[in-house]
C-alpha cells in the first residue's frame, strides 16, 4: 500500500523504497494509505538520522569504529549484500547499541527481499530476538523494535495468522514490563500491528477491542491543553482510522471528528503556532493520504482547509523561526497535493474507453486487441518483477483467473523491461546489466511459472507513454474494463480493501451491470 505512497515506475531505482513498503497478502499494514494498500512500512524517524550518542563512547570518551555509510549505500544500490552485510556486522559487534546500525540492518535486510527471503528474514528475526533479550531498552531500541516486528510478521510469508501474533505479543509483553521507561509510542505501533494481523485474520471485533482499549488509554492521559498530549492522542486515532475505517466507518467517522475538535481547539488559541498547528495538520493530511486513491474529491477538500488554515497562521506570524517551520508545512501539502492531482486524473478516466494496447511482446498469452477482447471483462495489473506490493496480489490475481476465468474474465499483466534476468541458482529474478529483450522474456516466463500465475503479461516498448494514458504513478495499479472496453474501475496499492471493491466489480460487470 504503501507508501505506500511516494511511489512511482520511472525506473527500477524505486524498487527499494517499495520493497520498505513491502507487505504480505492478507497483512493489510496500516498506513496514510491504508484503503489504497500503498503500504507504508515506514522506518522510525531515527532511521536515515545519527545518532550523536552512537558515535562516541560516553563513559570513556572513546571514539567508536567509523563506518563508511557511503560505501554501505553503494553496496546497497548495487546490490552487493554479502559485503554491506560484513560491514555492518563488523561494525555492529563493536558497538551493539548503535542505533544506526540496528536501523541500517532493517534497510539492508528490505532490500535483500527481491534476491534472499530467507537470509532477510534471518536477519529481521536475529535482529528482534537480540532486542527482546536485552535487560531493558531505551527509547530508539523500543521503537526498533516495533518497527522491526512489523518487518518480520509481514516477511512470514508460510506463518499462520497466529504464529505471527505471537512474535507480536512477545515484544508487547517486553514493553509493557519495562516499568522504568515509557514506551507508549512503541507499544502503539505494536498493538496497531497486532490489529492488521487479527484484521488479515478475520477478526475485525478483535482488533477494534483492541483499538478501542489504545484509545480509551489515551483519553484518560489526554490534556486538551497541550499540544503534545493532544498529538500524542491524535497519532492513536489516525492509526485507528487507518486500521478500521472500512470495517467501521461510523465509528472512525466520530473518532477522527473528536480528534478535529481537540486540534482546532489548540489551533485557534491567540497564541497558536506551529507546535498547535502540528496536531491538525498530522490528522487532515493523514485522513486525505487514505481518501487519496478512493475519494480524490474529499482529500483535495482537505487539503485545501489545510492550505487556508496555513495561511491564515502565516499572516498572524512574524518570527522567521516559526515562517520557516510553516514553510515545511507547505513542502508536505505540495507532495499531497500532487498525488491527490494524480488520482482525480485517474478518476477522470473512469467511463472513458480504453487506449489500444502498445506492445512489444506477449509472455504466455496471445496476441490480442482491445477490439478482439471486446465481450470480456479485462483486468489490467500494472506491476514489475521488483514490487514486493505487486507480488503481494498474486493470490487474488491466481484466484480470480480460476474463479471467473469461464464467465468471461480475462486478466492481462502489463509490465516493461526492467533489465532482470533469471537467477538459476536461486530460482529468482535478478537485476542484470544490459539484459537482451529475449532473456528478460525468457525471465518472465520463470518468474510466472515461479508464481503459478495462470495469465500471461504485455510488455510495452521501453519508450512506450502506454502506462501513463492510466495515469500509473505507483504500481500495483489495477484498471477493470468492462465487455465494451470501457474503464469502469481503478485501484492503486495491494490492500483488502481494493481486492474487496474489485471482486465486487468483476462480478457486476461479468453479470451486465
Amino acid at each position: 500500500m504503501t507508501r505506500f505512497e511516494d511511489d512511482t515506475i520511472a525506473d527500477e531505482r524505486n524498487s527499494a523504497r517499495l520493497r520498505h513498503k513491502f507487505i504480505l497478502w492478507g497483512v493489510a499494514i496500516a498506513s496514510s494509505l491504508s484503503s489504497s494498500g500503498l503500504v507504508q512500512l515506514r522506518p522510525s524517524p531515527a532511521w536515515a538520522q545519527e545518532d550523536p550518542a552512537a558515535t562516541q563512547d560516553n563513559s570513556t570518551n572513546k571514539q567508536k569504529p567509523s563506518f563508511d555509510r557511503a560505501q554501505f549505500s553503494k553496496w546497497l544500490a548495487d546490490r552487493d549484500y554479502a559485503k554491506a552485510a560484513d560491514m555492518l556486522d563488523a561494525a555492529t559487534a563493536q558497538d551493539p547499541d548503535n542505533a544506526l546500525y540496528n536501523n541500517l540492518s532493517l534497510s539492508l535486510a528490505m532490500s535483500m527481499m527481491g534476491s534472499d527471503a530467507e537470509g532477510a528474514l534471518a536477519r529481521v528475526h536475529k535482529q528482534v530476538d537480540g532486542l527482546l533479550e536485552r535487560p531493558t531498552l531505551d527509547a530508539s531500541q523500543a521503537s526498533t523494535l516495533a518497527t522491526a516486528m512489523t518487518y518480520l510478521t509481514s516477511m512470514m510469508r508460510e506463518a499462520a495468522a497466529g504464529e505471527k501474533l505471537v512474535q507480536v505479543d512477545r515484544a508487547i509483553d517486553k514493553l509493557t514490563s519495562d516499568d522504568a521507561r515509557d514506551h507508549s509510542a512503541a507499544l502503539r505501533n505494536l498493538n496497531n500491528t497486532k490489529a492488521r494481523l487479527l484484521l488479515a485474520d478475520g477478526q475485525p471485533a478483535e482488533a477494534k477491542a483492541l483499538l478501542d482499549g489504545l484509545l480509551d488509554a489515551e483519553r484518560v492521559k489526554l490534556d486538551p491543553a497541550d499540544a503534545r498530549s493532544v498529538q500524542s492522542f491524535l497519532s492513536t486515532i489516525t492509526g485507528y482510522a487507518q486500521l478500521l475505517a472500512d470495517d467501521f466507518p461510523q465509528q472512525t467517522a466520530a473518532a477522527e471528528k473528536e480528534a478535529e475538535s481537540l486540534a482546532i481547539g489548540l489551533l485557534d488559541r491567540e497564541d497558536a503556532g506551529p507546535e498547535q498547528l502540528t496536531p491538525l495538520f498530522t490528522l487532515k493530511s493523514s485522513m486525505a493520504a487514505r481518501l487519496t486513491y478512493t475519494a480524490p474529491a474529499e482529500a483535495d477538500a482537505l487539503l485545501k482547509d489545510l492550505a487556508d488554515r496555513l495561511a491564515v497562521l502565516k499572516d498572524r506570524l512574524t518570527e522567521e523561526s516559526q515562517l520557516e517551520q510553516l514553510g515545511n508545512f507547505d513542502k508536505q501539502l505540495a507532495s499531497l497535493r500532487s498525488r491527490v492531482e494524480s488520482a482525480l486524473a485517474r478518476e477522470a478516466l473512469i467511463g472513458t474507453p480504453a487506449p489500444e494496447f502498445d506492445v512489444d511482446s506477449f509472455v504466455a498469452m496471445e496476441a490480442t486487441s482491445m477490439e478482439e477482447l471486446k465481450g470480456q471483462v479485462v483486468l489490467l495489473d500494472f506491476w514489475a518483477v521488483w514490487c514486493g506490493p505487486c507480488i503481494a496480489t498474486f493470490p487474488h490475481l491466481i484466484e480470480w483467473q480460476e474463479k471467473y476465468g469461464e464467465q468471461g474474465l480475462k486478466i492481462i499483466g502489463v509490465t516493461k523491461y526492467y533489465n532482470y534476468e533469471w537467477d538459476e541458482e536461486t530460482g529468482r529474478a535478478k537485476r542484470g546489466g544490459e539484459v537482451a529483450p529475449a532473456d528478460e522474456l525468457a525471465m518472465l516466463e520463470r518468474f510466472r511459472e515461479s508464481y503459478k500465475l495462470h495469465h500471461g503479461f504485455l510488455v510495452t516498448p521501453n519508450d512506450s507513454d502506454y502506462s501513463s494514458k492510466f495515469q500509473v504513478s505507483g504500481i500495483p495499479q489495477a484498471v477493470l474494463l468492462d465487455k465494451e472496453g470501457k474503464i469502469r474501475m481503478i485501484r492503486v496499492g495491494s490492500g483488502e480493501a481494493n481486492a474487496k471493491a474489485l471482486e465486487a466489480e468483476i462480478e457486476s460487470l461479468l453479470n451486465g451491470h
